[in-house]
This record gives C-alpha cells, structure tokens and sequence, in this order.
C-alpha cells in the first residue's frame, strides 16, 4: 500500500520543476558563453580570411558576440529538451556548437559562390546546429529505448 500523501507528490513534483529549472539555466547559460565565444572567434576568422583589417569591421565584434549569445541562449535549451534528452550535458552543449561552426565555415566557403550569403549562412549554421542535435539524438536513442528515463541528463550536481 502507498502511504504517500497528496503534500509528498506535491514537494517531489516541486523538486522534479526546480532540478528541470536548473539544468535549463545551465544550458541557457551555457549556450550564451559558447555562443559568444564562437562568434568571437568566427569573426577573428572571417577577417583574417577576408584579409581585412580590424577597425574595417567593428560591427560584428560587438553585435556578432551579442547575436550569437542571444541564439545560444535560448536555443540551446529548446534544442536540448526537443531533440537531446538522454544526451549528456556535455555533448548537448558542445556538439551543436562545433556543427554550428562546421556550418559557418562551409558558409565562408561558399561566400564566391553564393549570390545571397545573407541568406546561406544563418542557414548553413542552423543546418549544422539542428544537424548535431539530430545526430546526437539518433546516438542515444539506446537509452530511450532501454526505459532508462533522463540518465542522460545528470543534476546530481544540482
């Protein structure tokens, strides 16, 4: 018999709410700081590819950093709980970023052959970005599949 009482499913439930809470703070923040990061050194870069001097192109080395953190901060966590949830943090994290750069660089790549890049390189980012989360879904689809719940996202820590 379950000697469980309405107030212990209450305070478990508010315990699953605050572990979930924390984990996509995490992610959130998490994604922000890579993204950043990313568009710092992506534009360091581009720049370096264009062959183009510093002051020439000021304005991606404060807005891109910016964006980027933006996109990384809240899409890290959708990204994560839509597509990743067994996945551990780690991977979940630093996986989409490097398609996200595989993408961008595919993207620089292009830039002589593509008549719009406005519109190819948001797209071959986000095509490297959701291209990661897909792959690393599909790779631990074991977990789902043994009924292990969330193992592959670890709050011990939390």
């Amino acid at each position: 018999m379950d000697t469980r009482t309405f107030e212990d499913a209450e305070l478990m439930s508010m315990k699953y709410l605050v572990r979930r809470l924390r984990v996509t703070a995490l992610l959130s923040a998490s994604g922000a700081v890579v993204g950043a990061a990313t568009a710092v050194a992506l534009s360091f870069l581009a720049t370096s590819v264009a062959q183009a001097t510093m002051s020439g192109g000021r304005v991606e080395y404060y807005f891109g950093p910016l964006g980027f953190a933006i996109v990384g901060a809240i899409g890290t966590p959708l990204l994560t709980w839509l597509l990743m949830r067994r996945v551990p943090l780690w991977r979940a994290i630093a996986e989409p970023a490097v398609g996200g750069v595989l993408g961008t660089l595919v993207a620089l790549a292009a830039i002589p052959l593509v008549g719009a890049p406005i519109l190819f390189q948001p797209l071959c980012v986000l095509t490297g970005i959701v291209g990661a989360g897909i792959r690393l879904r599909y790779a631990h689809r074991g977990l789902r599949d043994a009924g292990k719940g969330d193992a592959g996202i670890t709050t011990a820590a939390f």
